[in-house]
Order: structure tokens, then sequence, then C-alpha cells
């Protein structure tokens, strides 16, 4: 019997890259993550992301540091 392909379009980054990048968010959140990967990334699948990996994120933007 053949191997069933799932449904639908294939991930784009596989369990390790996703698995890295969800230590990147828990460390600095997902903009903070988009800002710090190596190639341009959708913000929309950083958060996909960490609802997969279960990190739980404030809304909104953080406030910054005083200079």
């Amino acid at each position: 019997m053949t191997e069933r392909r799932s449904r639908g379009r294939p991930r784009t980054y596989d369990y390790e890259q996703r698995r890295e990048l969800a230590e990147l968010i828990r460390d600095h959140g997902a903009r903070g993550a988009q800002a710090r990967v190596d190639h341009p990334m959708a913000l929309e699948t950083l958060l996909k992301i960490a609802r997969e990996f279960r990190i739980e994120l404030k809304p909104g933007r953080r406030p910054r540091r005083a200079a």
C-alpha cells in the first residue's frame, strides 16, 4: 500500500526549523524573532508557530525603554 499524502499545501519549514523558531519566539517575542531571522518571514507564520508550540504571547507591543 502506498503512503498517503496529507491534503493541502505542504509545510514550508520542517519540525527542526519550527522548533528553532519557537525558541527565538520564546526569547524575543514574535516581532523580535522576525527581526533576528536571516530571511524575510511573515509575522503570521511566526504566530502560527507560537500557537503550535503553545507559547503564550501578550497582545500588543511592549513599551520601549527610555533612552
